[in-house]
C-alpha cells in the first residue's frame, strides 16, 4: 500500500455565537458563507484520490506559535510575531497548528474551547519555565555576582 495521505481541516460548521446582536448586513454575510461546502468538497475529493480527511478542533489554532505550540506570540492581521521576534504569515502559522492538532492526543475534536485553553496555558507555562531555567543556567545566576571590575592579569 502507498503512503496514506491525511488532510486536516478545522471544523467550522458550528453556529457563531455572540453576545452582541448582529446587524442585517452581518447576518446576510454569515448566512451566505459556505463553510459546510468546503468540508463536503474535501470529502468528495478525498474519496476520488484515496486520502483520509480528518477534522480537528479549531480552538486557538490561529493564536498559537506553531514552532513551540504555545500561546507566546501575538497575531496582528496577516502577521504573527513570536515571543522571540520572528515574524510569520498568520495563515501559514495557523495551517501548521492545524496539522499538529491532528496528532495531538490531549485535544480532541469536540472539546470545549475553555478546556483547550487550560491545556494550552499549561503548556505555555511549562515552556516559559524552561526558558527561565535555560537563561539562569547560561548566566550563572546561582553564583554570587559582584559589581567590582575583574582585575587584569597584567597588573
Amino acid at each position: 500500500m502507498l503512503n496514506a495521505i491525511k488532510v486536516a481541516f478545522e471544523d467550522l460548521t458550528e453556529a457563531i455565537k455572540s453576545k452582541k446582536p448582529m446587524r442585517k448586513r452581518m447576518k446576510r454575510n454569515v448566512s451566505s458563507w459556505c463553510k459546510g461546502m468546503v468540508a463536503d468538497a474535501l470529502k468528495q475529493v478525498s474519496t476520488r484520490v484515496g486520502c483520509t480527511v480528518v477534522s480537528v478542533n479549531c480552538a486557538y489554532t490561529s493564536q498559537l506559535d506553531s514552532r513551540f505550540a504555545t500561546l507566546t506570540g501575538s497575531r496582528n492581521g496577516d502577521k504573527f510575531t513570536g515571543h522571540d521576534g520572528v515574524v510569520m504569515h498568520s495563515d501559514t502559522n495557523a495551517a501548521d497548528n492545524v496539522l499538529a492538532r491532528m496528532s495531538d492526543v490531549e485535544i480532541t475534536r469536540y472539546m470545549k474551547h475553555s478546556d483547550v485553553k487550560v491545556i494550552l496555558l499549561e503548556r505555555t507555562q511549562k515552556f516559559r519555565d524552561s526558558i527561565v531555567m535555560e537563561t539562569e543556567a547560561k548566566t550563572g545566576k546561582d553564583k554570587p555576582q559582584t559589581l567590582e571590575p575583574k582585575s587584569s592579569p597584567y597588573e
